[in-house]
């Protein structure tokens, strides 16, 4: 017998036993008694449970009181369904315990006795009508017999309304459905009545019908675990019932269910609400950092007296810490609307209470406090007019960051702590709310180190007090790489077939070296060898240290050194022939040193600022030094007496120069399309140092915005939105200006239509873009026009090579393309000649 039931049967019987105190009579039932006779009923019939129900009218009309006892698996003995004379056994009171009864075993062969007044001829007529009859249903109880005089038990009688049929062995059909299943059977209903339910087969259990309709309160859904289609077991079912019942949102629970004629069943939810009085206001707090209160201790023992003072410290608790709580980040637009639905709902029961809950939990959900909850509502008492929701926001209790082995194991890591809390948003620190965009920001960031092979966030709550562990488990990358990588070009021959431009390959050489010290600073190298045999025939290289954290670990400031030595070869744009020139290339060496600073301000902006010294060399398709250009005379031949290639005229150029680059990029991905704004400013400040003692001021302002055409909802699988991006681009030079320092027009990432340098070389140029782009599947397509002007600068550099060239010193362009990926294949009409070409490119316009 359950606590409850205990309880509820206690209150039957004091109302029953004050409505006899006028006759005199006092209570004379001793409580324990009836419960030591329950106890004793359950142990000799091996029953798991036993209700009692007190029957009230039934003892205004008498001097006994009646008791209903009902059991679970309450199954009679073969030959007492039919018979009229109930079997009964009788309690007396035990020798030396007053008035309390002793249950007595049930008497040995009790089928047999029962059976005496029946002929052989009737007993076995009423087997074969039990085989043929279909199961019918019977009810099971048992009164129990009170006196109220005295307390002394009169006895117990068992007795069976209707017939049961017997088929097979603790059966009620014969059908392979139902073999060593019950398929119905009454239980005690706590509502006052008698109410019906299945019992699972608790070894196969029974499927459920996708037509099964699971029936409970709407508010109520997310509180059931059951789902259509699937197989339960009696335990599970009980569960399920207990889950529900300690939810703490109903007074009672029941459990019906139904069974169709193919087996499966239809389950119902009966529940009783609680109810309060109205309110009409609401106010919510966080309770993440307040202890819980003890519950009030109620002793049977205490008086009245000592229980209202224990109410009252209780409730003098209560108020301290709905004080001393912090107010909840729920806005105060949802507030109002959940006193509006009070005042509209007038007295309070369960299910406003849980819709409010929801309520403001898919408002945390919906901001990503996923980890948030709604654990209690305060001020139930009828005469305060305010609700108190308590909220479970999630604190971050702490930061554990955890460094694996390859098998997972926990290990001792090379990289310092500063270098991965840095990295991690303010969100996820300590004392914040955990929220999940954090975990991700956290995530992205230390992807960005580049420092770790794997990465796991995982948060963890505590159960007590809703504060959260964040857990991050880091897998440490290799800190040293070297690749080769080897090429041969592959030429036409003149019959068209392939064959190698030289049987010496290429080779690309990279190292790196990373997280020296644990402090994430790297060494990092490469070389290009045209001829891997002969690696002094043409070499290039760059190697590049890098110090992250100038200003140490724990420092906020965010700047970075870098410092650098190189040397390139590449042909020079300045000097490309125009549309009707073909002239060989000119080619442009590079040597020297760089060192400079970064400074992140925000993630969206970057200050650059630093020196660069180098030697600049200028060579002809041999490899000589070259002074000029070579140009096209008018008779067609080619002279070397071109435009100058140097400053200093020798073909040789040594400068010093001061480099700043200021960006501020706010792009971002909007399903999958880049919408936004970027802005960069760069200039070069030369130094007065090197050849003919350079100074100049060379500048570029570059701006592009993106703006969506359609409004989309933002979202994983969502349609990215159309895209029109204008783009604009201005740079200048005053002062002195080595052609091979000029600005070019034309190419894929100037105006498109055009080789790189075809429109001209200028001290000044202006480039205008527009672009439409329209998404479609894995890819997206644009159309674009493009504008390149030299404002008429190219007459003031140094030989004129626009006009040397003959270049027209501006030109537009439009046409179509795709973009798959990184390239880009698009079709181009070049607005000067009036004809269309096909471009290949890989990588961005903009």
């Amino acid at each position: 017998m359950n606590n409850n039931s205990k309880d509820q049967f206690h209150e039957h019987m004091v109302e029953m036993l004050e409505t006899q105190e006028q006759h005199g009579q006092v209570a004379c039932i001793v409580y324990d008694t009836l419960m030591h006779f329950v106890d004793e009923v359950a142990t000799r019939l091996e029953l798991p449970t036993v209700a009692l129900r007190p029957n009230s009218a039934a003892y205004r009309q008498s001097d006994h009181v009646i008791l209903q006892l009902q059991a679970d698996n309450l199954i009679p003995l073969p030959g007492l369904a039919n018979s009229d004379q109930p079997f009964l056994w009788r309690a007396e009171p035990a020798p030396g315990e007053g008035a309390r009864p002793r249950v007595l075993a049930l008497p040995e062969r009790l089928a047999k006795k029962t059976h005496k007044n029946q002929s052989p001829e009737k007993q076995k007529s009423e087997r074969a009508e039990r085989k043929t009859l279909p199961p019918r249903h019977a009810t099971a109880a048992a009164c129990l017999l009170v006196s109220c005089d005295g307390g002394i038990l009169e006895g117990v009688t068992l007795h069976f309304s209707s017939k049961f049929y017997f088929s097979g062995k603790n059966s009620l059909s014969s059908s392979p459905r139902h073999r060593n299943v019950f398929i119905r059977r009454f239980e005690f209903s706590v509502l006052g009545r008698w109410r019906k339910k299945t019992i699972w087969n608790e070894k196969n259990g029974i499927p459920m019908d996708c037509r099964s309709i699971i029936n409970v309160e709407d508010a109520f859904n997310d509180l059931l675990t059951l789902q259509p289609c699937r197989i339960y077991t009696k335990a599970q079912l009980q569960k399920e019932v207990e889950n529900l019942a300690s939810s703490g949102w109903f007074k009672e629970v029941e459990l019906d269910m139904k069974t169709n004629s193919d087996g499966t069943v239809d389950i119902n939810f009966p529940i009783k609400e609680m109810y309060w009085g109205s309110k009409y206001r609401m106010k919510c707090i966080g309770v993440n950092s307040l202890l819980e209160l003890d519950s009030i201790q109620m002793d049977e023992n205490m008086t009245q007296n000592e229980a209202m003072e224990s109410m009252m410290s209780y409730n003098r608790q209560y108020r301290k810490r709905v004080e001393e709580a912090r107010p909840c980040m729920l806005p105060m637009a949802v507030q109002g609307e959940i006193q509006g639905m009070l005042r509209q709902c007038g007295n309070v029961n369960s299910r406003l209470l849980r819709k409010i809950a929801k309520r403001i939990e898919k408002w945390y959900h919906e901001n990503g406090y996923q980890l948030s909850r709604v654990v209690n509502f305060g001020n139930l008492d009828p005469n305060s007019k305010e609700l108190v929701c308590e909220v479970m926001e999630g604190d971050i209790n702490r930061v554990v960051v955890q460094f694996q082995d390859k098998l997972g194991n926990i290990c001792e890591g090379n990289t310092k702590l500063g270098v991965i809390t840095r990295v991690l948003p303010k969100q996820l620190g300590k004392g914040r709310v955990f929220q999940i965009e954090a975990f991700r920001e956290a995530l992205n960031n230390l992807n960005s180190l580049n420092l770790f092979s794997n990465i796991e966030l995982n948060p963890s709550m505590d159960e007590r007090n809703g504060a959260i562990t964040a857990e991050i488990k880091l897998q440490e990358a290799q800190c040293q790489s070297v690749e080769v990588s080897t090429e041969w070009n592959i030429v036409p021959q003149r019959s068209g077939r392939p064959m190698l431009a030289s049987i010496q390959p290429s080779a690309n050489i990279s190292l790196e070296v990373r997280n020296l010290k644990g402090l994430n600073r790297s060494i990092i190298g490469s070389m290009t060898l045209s001829n891997l045999f002969d690696p002094e025939d043409d070499l290039g290289f760059k190697f590049e240290y890098v110090h992250p954290y100038l200003d140490g670990v724990h420092n906020p400031r965010n700047r970075t050194f870098r410092a650098s030595c190189f040397n390139s070869s590449k042909s020079s744009p300045a000097f490309t022939s125009g549309p009707e020139v073909d002239l060989p290339p000119l080619w442009v060496d590079r040597a020297g040193v760089k060192a400079n600073i970064t400074e992140d301000f925000t993630k969206q902006s970057k200050f650059t600022c630093g020196l660069v010294m180098e030697e600049i060399i200028t060579r002809d398709e041999n490899g000589q030094i070259s002074r000029n250009g070579q140009k096209m005379m008018l008779n067609g031949d080619i002279s070397a007496n071109g435009p100058p290639t140097t400053l200093s005229g020798t073909g040789t150029d040594r400068m010093a120069f001061l480099q700043a680059n200021l960006t501020r990029d706010n792009t971002r991905s909007l399903n999958g399309a880049l919408i936004g704004e970027r802005n960069v400013f760069q200039f070069d400040q030369g130094l007065c140092i090197g050849s003919k003692f350079p100074f100049f001021n060379r500048h570029k302002l570059t701006m592009t915005k993106f703006f969506p055409l359609k409004q989309v909802e933002e979202g994983k699988g969502k349609p990215a939105p159309p895209v029109l991006v204008l783009h604009g681009l201005y740079g200048g030079c005053v002062g002195d200006l080595p052609n091979h320092e000029a600005f070019t027009l034309g190419g894929p990432y100037s105006v498109r239509g055009y080789n790189v340098g075809e429109l001209g070389a200028a001290r000044q140029k202006l480039e205008l873009a527009a672009e439409v782009r329209i998404p479609v599947k894995n890819a997206y397509a644009y159309a674009f026009a493009e504008h390149g002007n030299d404002l008429g600068s190219s007459v003031s550099v140094q030989g004129n090579p626009t006009k040397a060239y003959m270049r027209n010193g501006h030109g537009s362009s439009y046409g179509v393309g795709v973009k798959l990926g990184q390239v880009r294949a698009e079709y181009a009409i070049d607005h000067n000649s009036r004809r269309g070409s096909l471009f290949i490119h890989v990588g961005e316009r903009f």
